[in-house]
């Protein structure tokens, strides 16, 4: 939650320092596409800590002349749990956002769809065995952040992020959702991304 916190401090601090620049790319396109990096920390509890580094791309298509958009993408979202041993669960991830954009700032939410490629453990034990993890989950996400124009069709720009799993990650478990589950994910991952954009005028 601290962490949550101070990302939305900085975030706003950054908007208040920026306020009289360029930001935000112009609405005179219906599609931007980018790619973004993204640090995280990802854990499940406060013993089990573990930085991530994950990756993507992403398209936002414009809903009408609103200023709402739909963003998709495919990215890498690895998910590593540390303490007597590190567990990193190596999945791909395929978001759905509603996303929506102002002069200053912009955020989105949704749910994504993952699938478990693979997990790499210290040793094997019954816990993270392969054939006893799920390898489809669904989960929620969001972000908030600012974005600045740097030519007529690029733009960068930087966020805060979450993700946290919906289904348990355990076959074994009670039922499909966590909060089934003997293994829940207790905490989501969280962290900074930044990327760069490239909108495609129309003519």
């Amino acid at each position: 939650m601290r962490v949550i916190i101070l990302i939305i401090v900085l975030l706003f601090s950054g908007v208040t320092i920026a306020q009289n620049d360029t930001i935000i790319v112009n609405n005179n396109s219906k599609f931007k596409i980018g790619i973004k990096g993204l640090l995280e920390r990802s854990n499940r509890g406060p013993n089990f800590n573990q930085l991530v580094y994950n990756y993507g791309i992403h398209g936002i298509y414009k809903l009408g002349n609103s200023k709402s958009f739909l963003e998709t993408g495919v990215f890498s979202l690895n998910r590593k749990f540390g303490g007597y041993y590190e567990v990193t669960y190596r999945n791909i991830q395929i978001p759905v956002k509603y996303r929506l954009e102002t002069k200053i700032i912009y955020f989105n939410i949704g749910i994504y769809g993952s699938y478990l490629l693979a997990i790499e453990a210290d040793y094997i034990t019954t816990h993270n065995k392969t054939s006893s993890d799920r390898k489809f989950n669904v989960g929620y996400i969001g972000a908030l952040g600012i974005e600045k124009k740097i030519s007529k069709q690029f733009s960068i720009f930087i966020e805060g992020w979450f993700t946290d799993e919906l289904s348990s990650i355990k076959k074994k478990d009670r039922g499909f959702f966590y909060f089934d589950s003997e293994y829940n994910i207790e905490e989501p991952n969280i962290g900074i991304a930044i990327g760069i954009n490239y909108k495609i005028l129309r003519k």
